[in-house]
């Protein structure tokens, strides 16, 4: 079955339109500067990496985590790859 494209575009719109409409509660950038600024996660040893690009911290002494682990909360640094990071995760630990 073939979508008409004007059809198609209709249904673009319309989805955009509904996703403008109910945006999201947190963003990944509220994500990285909650994680960037823990007070917490620096008094384990977690380190944000000196690219601020990147917005990447090492994870170290975190329970259930091993140490090194790097987790990011950029889709552009997860899909690239971050140089020398090893265990790089997005958005989740496990």
């Amino acid at each position: 079955m073939e979508i008409p494209p004007q059809d198609l575009y209709e249904i673009y719109e319309r989805l955009e339109t509904q996703v403008a409409a109910n945006p999201t509660p947190v963003t990944l950038d509220d994500i990285w500067a909650t994680l960037s600024t823990s007070a917490y996660l620096q008094s384990l040893g977690c380190r944000v990496l000196s690219d601020p690009t990147a917005h990447a911290i090492e994870l170290n002494h975190v329970p259930g985590v091993s140490d090194g682990t790097v987790l990011t909360a950029s889709r552009f640094t997860f899909e690239g790859g971050l140089p020398g990071a090893s265990g790089l995760r997005f958005g989740h630990i496990r």
